[in-house]
């Protein structure tokens, strides 16, 4: 998606085709896709916290382990590489869910969120999978699905969709990463995750919640929401990376390194926020706006 072909845009619906992009209307915030093919062998562009590729079971059990021993994480082949695999032994046990963690030292501020590639070929004995950060005194969580049983899944959890559990310290002081499966049915399976890493981090693109509006219109809070979350996973779902933020927060800074701008529903702006996106617009940005656009703009 090249930002110098696309122009300020404003659009009242949300079913549009824009730049080879079909906009279909979603409101998942967690996504999963499968990937199509077998687990790449190369190491993917994003950063990774890592790559799950170790040499045995012993140097994976010295990363991840798990807090209430339900399970041992294994090293295993897939598509000619090591990925690590863990066991959910849930036949003839007590054990509710197999979880294992591991200790890191992240800012999550910087991106959009977590992804990795994910496969599970039976996950009927798994009523669910959740994802866990960990900071302070508390975690962010959010559940996911496989997409495909049959093959590897990416699954990107955007970092807004997270809930609280406890009382986490904020996203800036991540300590570690927790991946647990909920137990459903009395059977044994496995699941194993590879290339763990940040997404959307130093995206060009970024979308703009109209929290201003929202102060203004209490009415509208659900359809603000709605209309980003879907313009979001249109984006997830192309495959484009981007960053959101408040349009409370919207400063110069924030737009750095930024190429084009997309306003979901910001029907009204503070000053600041227009004088900030006007001066975005005059160095060469670019601006996609639905719904309404300001008129200062």
């Amino acid at each position: 998606w090249s930002s110098n072909s696309l122009p300020a845009y404003s659009c009242d619906g949300l079913d549009m085709k824009l730049l080879g992009i079909t906009f279909i209307a979603s409101m998942s915030c967690v996504y999963t896709a499968a990937s199509g093919m077998g687990l790449p062998s190369a190491a993917p562009e994003y950063r990774l916290i890592d790559r799950c590729n170790y040499k045995d079971s012993r140097a994976a059990r010295a990363v991840w382990y798990s807090s209430d021993n339900s399970t041992q994480p294994a090293a295993t082949e897939a598509g000619g590489r090591s990925v690590l695999t863990v066991p959910c032994n849930f036949k003839g046990t007590s054990a509710a869910r197999a979880l294992i963690e591991r200790k890191v030292k992240l800012d999550l501020t910087r991106c959009q969120g977590i992804q990795f590639q994910f496969r599970c070929a039976d996950p009927a004995p798994i009523s669910k999978f959740t994802f866990y950060v960990h900071s302070g005194r508390g975690w962010y969580a959010a559940s996911f699905a496989t997409d495909d049983p049959s093959g590897w899944n990416t699954v990107i959890i955007d970092k807004d969709v997270l809930q609280k559990e406890g009382k986490p310290g904020g996203l800036d002081e991540i300590d570690a990463i927790r991946i647990s499966a909920r137990k459903a049915g009395k059977a044994d399976t496995e699941f194993s995750i590879a290339d763990l890493g940040l997404w959307g981090e130093d995206a060009s693109i970024l979308v703009v919640r109209g929290d201003w509006y929202v102060r203004r219109c209490p009415e509208e809070t659900a359809s603000v929401a709605a209309r980003v979350g879907t313009v979001a996973q249109y984006l997830r779902a192309a495959g484009v990376a981007y960053n959101l933020c408040s349009d409370l927060d919207l400063k110069s800074e924030v737009l750095k390194g930024k190429r084009v701008v997309i306003l979901p529903q910001n029907s009204e702006m503070s000053d600041e926020a227009l004088k900030v996106l006007g001066a975005f617009l005059r160095g060469g940005g670019k601006l996609i706006s639905f719904y309404v656009l300001p008129p200062e703009l």
